[in-house]
């Protein structure tokens, strides 16, 4: 699900479902060095979350032809920023967790913006509440105390993506917390923590993929 961010970080529900560009496989693609090939995919949304099911074949650098169909889900949020008096909107988060072909654990994916200090890696907060207090650009510009998952810059391009696994525990925290946030540091030293609505989050995650 698309949120955006005006003015001085009004939160806003955009009614847009964006896909997340299939954040699990394109970065599982950079770090194996595999090649997905998409067939197919659905979103369904949950609150402020969406359900986004691809069906890929991958095929691996040892392997000559890809593999039998599998699909692919993530539950996803973006949010966006809009600069003061109706400039331009953009991208500036987007959240995946889900689980690849073959692997029990699932995995939790940031994108964020290219212009980010990749030496500071990504902080994912567990609960907490943010501050409250806007720096420049509408972003909220710290939190209050919640759990940190601290991540690492795994590809960056137009954007970049940080990314972990989640063991059970830590996926059941993220089902039952009612905040959470992510932060990260840019080029010029700013740090910037963006609060999520984890409105929808366990039933996007949990629920079955539609069926085609």
């Amino acid at each position: 699900m698309n949120r955006e961010i005006k003015g001085k970080y009004m939160k806003t529900i955009t009614g847009f479902v964006a896909l997340a560009g299939a954040l699990l496989i394109t970065t599982a693609a950079s770090a194996q060095q595999s090649e997905p090939v998409a067939a197919s995919d659905t979103t369904v949304s949950y609150g402020d979350w969406s359900q986004h099911c691809m069906l890929v074949q991958i095929q691996k650098a040892d392997e000559k032809e890809p593999g039998p169909p599998q699909r692919v889900c993530e539950a996803t949020q973006t949010l966006n920023v809009q600069q003061q008096d109706g400039g331009q909107v953009q991208r500036i988060l987007t959240v995946a967790v889900g689980s690849l072909p073959g692997v029990d654990a699932p995995r939790l994916v940031v994108q964020t913006p290219s212009n980010v200090d990749l030496r500071a890696g990504v902080s994912f907060t567990v609960g907490g509440e943010p501050a409250g207090q806007p720096v420049k650009g509408g972003a909220v510009g710290s939190t209050d105390a919640g759990k940190e998952l601290k991540m690492t810059y795994v590809t960056c391009g137009q954007v970049c993506a940080a990314d972990m696994e989640l063991s059970a525990a830590q996926l059941k925290e993220l089902k039952e917390t009612k905040s959470a946030s992510v932060t990260f540091k840019i080029m010029n030293g700013q740090q910037i923590a963006l609060p999520l609505s984890m409105k929808g989050f366990s039933a996007a995650v949990s629920a079955a993929p539609p069926v085609n």
